[in-house]
């Protein structure tokens, strides 16, 4: 086997263990955010399972390339299918960090630590 050779397979070995590195990475932060915005949502909030239409957690490389918080959060809940809300997962720590959408009364239900004039339980 040629010296070329050589180095091309070890190359292409190192760039598919990192590959495969950064993938286990991502489905292992995003199995760990998914489970900690449940349990926040159900133990610490009160919510049950079928409140919410969708909980997505993604990685977001080009965030991190701008620097910001590359995991995106959010959440839908049944009764405000046009609202999203956005949360964070930081030190063992579950924060809602924002929404965007609307409600067609525009009270949004869901917003944890907002003043009572915004939502509406």
């Amino acid at each position: 086997m040629s010296k070329k050779i050589l180095i091309f397979l070890i190359l292409l070995l190192i760039f598919l263990l990192s590959i495969g590195s950064f993938k286990a990475y991502v489905i292992a932060g995003e199995q760990t955010r998914y489970t900690a915005i449940s349990e926040h949502l159900m133990l610490e909030q009160g919510y049950h399972q079928n409140d919410t239409i969708n909980i997505d957690v993604n990685y977001c490389f080009s965030c991190l390339v701008l620097s910001y918080e590359p995991w995106v959060i959010s959440v839908i809940y049944e009764d405000e299918p046009e609202a999203i809300y956005y949360y964070r997962y930081s030190n063992g720590e579950v924060t809602q960090e924002g929404l965007s959408g609307s409600t067609p009364d525009e009270l949004y239900h869901h917003l944890e630590d907002a003043p009572p004039d915004i939502k509406k339980r």
